[in-house]
């Protein structure tokens, strides 16, 4: 099942968490696009526009992070590529192949995985620094 948006995964910073909210509602978006059995140029097209909105949040998230001087950037950073290169891969299948049980799956996969540990550990990790940083600003 494809994670939902609930408060535990709230960082406590309102701009990764307005973004991640976001991110949330797109993926259910391509994903009921997905299920409602469109065809594969549409879905294709929808998950285009969610692999650019991944890499704006992408971007987003790794602006805060040089801002802020958060020690794990560079490593934030590969996985944000790796995820980008997982996404652009079942978009190809989806090229090659349309959309088949197989596609769906590893879609679903994926970004349950992405969505619940991404967004659960590491932007909590981001959020922390940044909350300290203010904090010590602010003493």
């Amino acid at each position: 099942m494809l994670s939902q948006w609930h408060n535990d995964l709230t960082t406590g910073n309102a701009i990764i968490d307005t973004e991640n909210q976001e991110l949330f509602s797109k993926v259910h978006s391509f994903m009921n696009t997905v299920h409602s059995q469109k065809s594969s140029i549409e879905v294709a097209g929808m998950l285009g526009y969610l692999s650019r909105y991944i890499i704006r949040h992408f971007h987003d998230e790794e602006a805060l992070m040089s801002e802020y001087g958060y020690d794990g950037l560079n490593i934030h950073k590969k996985e944000h590529i790796q995820f980008a290169k997982e996404i652009n891969s079942i978009g190809k299948k989806v090229e090659d192949i349309g959309i088949t049980e197989e596609v769906v799956s590893q879609l679903k996969e994926q970004l349950s995985r992405w969505l619940e540990f991404h967004v659960n550990i590491e932007d909590k990790k981001l959020a922390d620094c940044i909350r300290n940083k203010k904090n010590k600003s602010n003493s």
